[in-house]
């Protein structure tokens, strides 16, 4: 059975692919080694508690490629990108209970902040249009490669 996110997640993929960004699945977790009893933490940005707290990285990270003009001209650069799915009409909700902060959400937003103070593509998504705005941002206004 296919869940609202995992819809949203089909559209945000397709939708970035027509962007030519290139994202891929960021699975978040840990689990027991059951040889050590060793705490295993995966995913991006997820070192420990204590930071997954503060941020967590978005469902999606990847690179799109952007064509930089003057001093470089003619150069592709690929920008950090990170998308985080929410089911269809549930991004508004998402935006506000990222300012409670302590929430799932409010960690979201602060990584997704984090990537676009350091010129990266980010934000929440659960359709086309989402994908498109986050991957038009008004800083590349230029021609993509």
């Amino acid at each position: 059975m296919t869940t609202p996110e995992s819809k949203a997640s089909d559209v945000v993929r397709i939708e970035a692919c027509r962007h030519n960004s290139r994202i891929f699945r960021n699975n978040n977790g840990a689990c027991k080694d059951p040889n050590s009893g060793r705490l295993i933490r995966y995913g991006l940005a997820n070192e420990s508690k204590k930071l997954n707290s503060v941020f967590k990285s978005g469902d999606f990270i990847g690179v799109t490629p952007v064509v930089i003009t003057q001093d470089m001209v003619g150069s592709t650069i690929g920008v950090f990108t990170n998308i985080e799915v929410k089911a269809e009409g549930k991004v508004p909700a998402a935006i506000t209970a990222s300012k409670r902060e302590g929430s799932r959400e409010w960690a979201q937003l602060q990584f997704i902040n984090l990537i676009k103070k350091f010129g990266g593509f980010a934000g929440f998504a659960s359709n086309a249009d989402h994908v498109a705005e986050i991957l038009n941002d008004d800083r590349f206004k230029t021609k993509r490669g």
